[in-house]
């Protein structure tokens, strides 16, 4: 299992609620995945495979289905990719 895959995982027995997306599909055949993986691959957003209108459709859902956390999340971002300065992180 990747780290990445770890973390989420981790992540949601805490509470949170996340949502994954991939640029891409697995680069491994399904039956190589672990099962962890192929559960996760069922619920995880894949950007080629619905294009860039799909893409669009999905920004525009979570910003207006979560405003308020979108924005906050945008703002994190920004102030890990040290851009802007204030707030605690």
């Amino acid at each position: 299992m990747t780290f990445v895959l770890r973390e989420v995982l981790a992540l949601r027995e805490l509470g949170f609620q996340v949502e994954t997306a991939s640029i891409n599909r697995p680069d491994r055949p399904a039956d190589e995945l672990t099962q962890a993986e192929a559960d996760e691959t069922k619920c995880t957003y894949y950007v080629k495979q619905h294009g860039l209108s799909g893409a669009a459709v999905a920004k525009l859902q979570t910003v207006f289905g979560n405003f308020g956390g979108y924005w906050r999340g945008v703002g994190l971002a920004f102030r890990l990719a040290g851009w802007i300065c204030g707030g605690s992180t």
